[in-house]
């Protein structure tokens, strides 16, 4: 099974919970300050891990062990 899934919650509360709530919350949420001096590098670092930990689930796979998507239903 991709670990893809386990992203799914994240997307779900990042753009659902917040389109819910209110246009003006995403704008919000996607808003940074404006940067100054070491700032700037800060914000770059946090960007580039931030598209690791994104892009890190495509690579790795979950061992389910007979289960499936079975556990999905658990969630709901």
């Amino acid at each position: 099974m991709p670990s893809t899934v386990l992203l799914l919650p994240f997307f779900l509360i990042r753009f659902g919970l917040f389109a819910l709530i209110s246009r003006s919350a995403m704008k919000r949420a996607a808003h940074f300050a404006p940067m100054v001096g070491n700032a700037a590098v800060a914000y770059w670092v946090y960007q580039a891990t931030t598209l690791g930990i994104l892009l890190c689930p495509f690579f790795l796979h979950i061992k389910a062990y007979g289960l499936g998507f079975a556990w999905l239903a658990l969630c709901g």
